[in-house]
């Protein structure tokens, strides 16, 4: 299938993610219809969110890195930035008009404070005020909401321990040193720091409420998994997996990876990979492969590996 070959082009040109742009020229633009929501995808450039009236809500893609931050709830609901849409419905339901807030789901919310050096987090209604310093984050003028832009700050919405994914860039990429975070909110404090070295370039932070909280690099191919924000246990990959960009864990058992898998051509599937085991084996999927009607609703890239379809350049 050409479009998946195009597709798989694009995605292994990521792995030049943050020393230029996108290498790969054929690059197609692909839409996914998801209830009464249009969303078209041009990877390492944009995805954008076409509402029910025509109204667009853009957002950027730097090499897998977006801004605002897409985060999709198990319900369908898509939260990025200041704004929540419905996909059942195609509507905008809320727009903060806040530059400085990021809902990173329907228990969490970010306010960056660039005057105090601060973010808040609002958690079911509570408020708690973290300076930067706790995150021990360098004396900078650095806007406070960059430090989400640049992925130094990565939040996760649980309904369990609040996670956070600390970044500190060095000057080449074997410098770059990663810290996972959990916060007290109770008493508005980091309650556990966890320093993970440099196990990969480390590209996602997710939580699902089966699966608990994971962690995916994309160079090494890592996958790292929690079931409480604290604890952290490396899942083993088979070396036939690489171009990890995604993953979804829907519980103990079942994880699904947006990655390629060399014992299958490239033409013959979506690009997607299933355990039913925890890890323990894997399985590719194929175009008709009966995976594919358990691939899970709300997760947005295996959505658009699996159902994306190419379309011509929107103005």
């Amino acid at each position: 299938m050409p479009r998946l070959k195009n597709i798989y082009a694009s995605l292994a040109a990521t792995a030049f993610l943050c020393f230029g742009q996108i290498a790969s020229a054929d690059n197609p633009l692909l839409k996914l219809d998801m209830g009464q929501l249009k969303i078209f995808q041009k990877y390492g450039a944009f995805v954008k969110f076409e509402l029910k009236n025509g109204e667009i809500i853009q957002v950027e893609d730097k090499a897998g890195a977006y801004w605002p931050p897409i985060n999709m709830s198990n319900r369908g609901v898509i939260y990025l930035g200041d704004k929540m849409i419905d996909s059942a419905s195609g509507t905008l339901i809320r727009d903060e008009k806040n530059p400085n807030l990021v809902a990173v789901g329907g228990h969490l919310t970010i306010i960056a404070n660039n005057q105090r050096r601060s973010i808040s987090l609002v958690r079911d209604g509570r408020r708690c005020e973290i300076p930067l310093r706790s995150f021990g984050e360098r004396a900078t003028d650095q806007k406070v909401v960059d430090l989400l832009k640049d992925t130094s700050l990565r939040f996760v919405d649980s309904d369990g321990p609040l996670v956070v994914l600390v970044t500190s860039f060095g000057s080449a990429p074997s410098d770059t040193t990663y810290r996972i975070l959990t916060i007290a909110q109770d008493a508005c404090r980091i309650d556990s720091s966890v320093n993970i070295g440099n196990p990969d370039y480390l590209v996602e932070l997710g939580w699902s409420p089966e699966g608990h909280w994971w962690i995916i690099g994309s160079t090494e191919n890592t996958l790292l998994r929690s079931s409480d924000g604290k604890a952290w246990t490396t899942i083993r990959l088979p070396e036939t997996i690489s171009e990890l960009t995604s993953a979804y864990v829907s519980d103990s058992k079942e994880i699904w990876l947006a990655a390629v898998d060399s014992r299958l051509p490239l033409d013959a599937g979506p690009l997607l990979i299933n355990s039913k085991d925890g890890g323990n084996s894997w399985v590719p999927l194929t175009w008709d492969s009966p995976l594919m009607k358990e691939l899970p609703k709300y997760w947005l890239e295996g959505q658009m590996r699996a159902h994306g379809k190419e379309t011509s350049e929107r103005k």
